[in-house]
């Protein structure tokens, strides 16, 4: 599985082992259901995609410009503050929808607090400016993941070629599907930073635990080149109407609320999941932990 360890950017710190739990609601996460081991080339990766542009009501390419961090206000009703990351892009290319400018931001939940504690969520993906990507935007201010399908909703952009967000590199096949190739170790995958420390995730094997990766499939490597336009014949194929209303920005400014409550219903079994849902036994664990328990992530303290 792959875990974080906390390092400031002049010296490494053993992962920290203190940890406090926030409740959330469950309803606040997106479903995180398996894909089959060796399925990189099986139909349910490719009906995601089309589910999650089916999903989104802002397709875009940009660039990171800007990540800023606050946390969810309080009152009577709300009584515990929640760290959020607020990402700015600036938009170089427009696949789908409508915005109000020529950047927009997303909020994401997760981030550092003012005294420097990180929520980490394994399932939301994390962000560095600079950072090049196309996304599947949708409830973007309203969902804990603003992104159709949560990090399924990230493609990459690095060095000439498209990757997951986990890192897999993507194809398209003869069929013309989205299908998964090799895994690669980049960087700009394993290193991020939250406020003033720098993450880096690592691979960690714990006793017992399968290790096998999803074969890669064979397919012609998609670029930052092809892949707008392999989207728009999917959106155009598959008659993907256009959404009628307006993406707007998530406001830093503006006053939000977490709401507390009773444990959520049940999340209903989802469609076959895309290559960044969790495969091994630890991360699977993880994400019924947060279901079972209404939602829980991991607020880890600063040393």
């Amino acid at each position: 599985m792959r875990s974080s360890a906390f390092r400031p950017a002049a010296r490494c710190l053993p992962v920290l082992a203190a940890l406090t739990v926030l409740t959330l609601p469950a309803a606040a996460f997106p479903p995180a259901p398996v894909l089959p081991a060796h399925a990189a080339d099986r139909p349910g990766l490719h009906q995601q995609l089309l589910q999650n542009l089916n999903d989104a009501s802002f397709v875009f390419q940009g660039r990171v410009e800007r990540v800023e961090y606050r946390g969810s206000d309080t009152d009577a009703a709300h009584p515990r503050s929640i760290p959020h990351t607020f990402v700015t892009y600036r938009i170089d290319r427009l696949l789908r929808g409508r915005v109000p400018g020529a950047t927009v931001t997303l909020r994401f939940i997760g981030g550092v607090d003012p005294q420097g504690n990180i929520l980490r969520p394994s399932v939301v993906p994390l962000f560095d400016v600079g950072d090049e990507d196309i996304l599947l935007v949708t409830g973007n201010g309203r969902d804990a993941c603003p992104l159709a399908g949560c990090a399924a909703g990230r493609f990459r952009l690095i060095g000439g070629r498209v990757y997951s967000d986990g890192g897999r590199e993507l194809l398209r096949s003869a069929e013309d599907r989205l299908v998964l190739g090799q895994p690669a170790d980049l960087e700009a995958v394993t290193v991020n930073r939250i406020g003033n420390d720098v993450i880096r995730q690592v691979e960690v094997v714990e006793p017992g635990e399968a290790t096998a990766e999803l074969e890669p499939a064979q397919g012609e490597p998609l670029t930052p080149e092809s892949l707008p336009f392999f989207l728009q014949r999917l959106l155009t194929g598959f008659g993907i109407a256009p959404p009628a209303q307006t993406t707007g920005n998530a406001d830093i400014k503006q006053k939000f609320f977490i709401t507390f409550g009773p444990k959520a219903a049940p999340i209903a079994p989802a469609a076959p999941a895309g290559p960044d849902t969790p495969r091994t036994p630890q991360e699977r664990r993880e994400v019924e932990a947060l279901r079972a328990n209404g939602g829980n992530p991991v607020l880890a303290p600063r040393p």
